[in-house]
């Protein structure tokens, strides 16, 4: 788990307040080890999971600030809305800026490159 001075100071996070940070580093958590179930995940430094959990919490604060919101217009205000796919995508952008995420689990898988 990541804490809040990790964030702060390593990360430079600045998006979540320290009160509301464990909460979306314990979602955060949740979400890399659903990655990990599904996906082959690598750490490619010393702090790249920790970091890759700071860059989630910061995506998951964001849709939650949002809460799902997709593209329309009405006369000139624009919003946009997001769906589950986007949502999942974009937590998935995240965390392979820190990690090497590949498609396919399991011994002679032949694994590809996500992003």
């Amino acid at each position: 788990m990541v804490d809040y001075t990790f964030y702060k100071t390593v990360y430079l996070g600045s998006a979540i307040a320290e009160k509301q940070f464990p909460g979306m580093a314990a979602r955060a958590q949740a979400e890399l080890a659903r990655l990990k179930r599904t996906m082959r995940v690598q750490s490619s430094g010393a702090e790249s999971e920790r970091l890759a959990l700071c860059a989630m919490a910061d995506v998951l604060y964001a849709q939650q600030k949002r809460r799902g919101i997709r593209a329309t217009t009405v006369g000139g205000v624009s919003v946009t809305y997001r769906d589950e796919h986007g949502a999942n995508r974009e937590l998935l952008d995240a965390a392979g800026v820190y990690l090497d995420i590949y498609r396919g689990v399991g011994s002679g898988v032949q694994f590809e490159p996500l992003i």
